[in-house]
């Protein structure tokens, strides 16, 4: 059983109408959550909600750190899904044209201190269709993992890369092998950046202008 939260009357009834669109209204119900936006009963999941905007203004007042540390008391499986494009930081004027660096400070603060997965999608709806697959594929035996020998912090690490256009798990993989580690990426030149295979200038420049 998916529950919903149900205090944010207009999003829960759109998170509502996608969630139950996919699985079914009979497995999923609205409901008063103390944590989170998106629970599984039966696998131990929380998943938070934020649009970029929500995700801002929960920077400023430290209140996603607050959240993140009632999810680990709570849940064993916890990820926090941001709904929409980082352009979106310089374009939208409730956001006072934040620096992506603020945001990704606070991503990478929450996969190292927390273990929290963050990932970014373009809208609701596909964030409803990506919670329902973390919470079906939840518990699945892994046959294979080309990631599988990396440490979940190394794991972490490159989820908070892929929070650039353009940088696919594949890339993100590719860069911190070469560089070994965020800071190192941040301090490469673009030249150096174009080293690592699937990295041309021009998604070097975003890598640069993100972090």
């Amino acid at each position: 059983m998916i529950l919903i939260d149900c205090r944010e009357t207009k999003a829960t009834d759109k998170i509502y109408k996608y969630i139950s669109g996919i699985v079914g209204e009979q497995n999923c119900r609205k409901e008063q959550l103390k944590i989170g936006d998106i629970v599984s009963e039966g696998k131990n999941i929380c998943i938070e909600r934020k649009s970029i905007n929500d995700f801002y203004s929960s920077i400023t007042n430290q209140r996603i750190f607050e959240q993140a540390k009632q999810m680990c008391e709570n849940y064993d499986n916890n990820y926090v899904l941001i709904s929409g494009a980082f352009k979106q930081l310089l374009t939208d004027p409730n956001i006072f044209y934040a620096k992506s660096s603020v945001f990704l400070g606070a991503i990478a603060s929450l996969c190292e201190k927390y273990k929290i997965i963050v990932i970014t999608v373009e809208n609701d709806k596909q964030l409803c269709y990506l919670a329902c697959k973390l919470i079906e594929k939840s518990g699945e035996l892994v046959d294979y993992n080309p990631c599988r020998q990396l440490a979940t912090t190394e794991s972490c690490r490159i989820s908070a890369l892929t929070a650039v256009r353009g940088i696919s798990v594949k890339k993100a993989t590719a860069l911190y092998n070469k560089f070994g580690s965020i800071s190192a990426i941040c301090a490469a030149d673009v030249e150096s950046l174009c080293v690592v295979n699937g990295i041309g200038a021009k998604l070097a420049d975003d890598i640069k202008e993100v972090f």
